[in-house]
Formats: C-alpha cells, structure tokens, sequence
C-alpha cells in the first residue's frame, strides 16, 4: 500500500491511498480510498505506518531498528 497524489488539469490534486498488484502478467492499481480531504498531518502519519516506521508516545519519534538476520 502506499499513498499517491494524482494532479489534475483544472482542479486540486487528489490523495488515494493504493495498492499494487499483478493481473495476467501486468502491474495493475487499485484505489483503496481517497484522502483529498484529510489534513496534512493525518497523512504524514498514515504514511509513517505504510513505511513501518513506530514513533510513538515516548520514543521520541526515533524509528526502531529490527535486528541483523544471522546465517
């Protein structure tokens, strides 16, 4: 999933939330919905997660490092 903002000719841009997927061998779009009307913030930190990013209450903000896979 992620977030694509779409210009359009003669009105604002829209927000959609998306996702990607493959039908008979090509990539294909798929809205999920459609956040022109949230505020700015909301979306910073709708994006945050889509990125796995956890900045929670008290951690300052700092994203968690996942640890080395051994071999």
């Amino acid at each position: 999933m992620f977030i694509e903002v779409v210009r359009n000719r003669n009105s604002p841009p829209c927000t959609l939330l998306r996702e990607t997927f493959r039908q008979g061998g090509k990539v294909k779009h798929r809205t999920l919905a459609n956040l022109s009307k949230w505020p700015k913030a909301s979306l910073d930190a709708l994006r945050a997660v889509l990125r796995g990013l956890r900045g929670g209450v008290g951690s300052g903000g700092v994203p968690e490092r996942g640890t080395a896979h051994s071999r």
